[in-house]
């Protein structure tokens, strides 16, 4: 990426700002696609080196509104710090959970909770029954 031309290196940066790793690459390979073929166009119109990239660039949007869109899109760094937290890869927040011992229960545990709800609903979904396993779980 530091090849790029100045002004669009900035409305990347802006564009991207806060997207996971490979949320980024992929945005700004298609981005770079778009505005070289958008910038070949302008060339082969006759436009200026100065006013093709200008318009290139102008074809791109506004980035605020891009970056939005992007993260609405696209994984950022905070959505990938929850998927990594979930994963197990930060033990300390995990807890119980991250122990053999956390495994066992939640996997063991909820087949057999649900297969109880299934057979048994009107003891297993009973309010203090419920109740207490929902407190047993914290």
């Amino acid at each position: 990426m530091s090849n790029l031309h100045s002004d669009l290196q900035s409305w990347l940066d802006t564009a991207t700002a806060d997207l996971a790793e490979h949320s980024k690459m992929r945005v700004v390979e298609d981005v770079v696609r778009h505005y070289e073929e958008v910038f070949e166009e302008r060339l082969a119109a006759g436009d200026t080196d100065r006013d093709a990239r200008w318009r290139a660039l102008r074809s791109l949007g506004d980035p605020q509104k891009a970056q939005k869109r992007n993260r609405r899109i696209y994984l950022t760094n905070d959505d990938m710090a929850n998927l990594d937290f979930y994963r197990g890869s930060n033990t300390q927040k995990m807890g119980d959970f991250a122990s053999p011992l956390g495994a066992a229960i939640v996997t063991i545990g909820l087949p057999v909770c649900l297969i109880l709800g299934f057979f048994l609903p009107e003891v297993f979904f009973h309010p203090i029954f419920a109740g207490s396993i929902l407190l047993f779980a914290l």
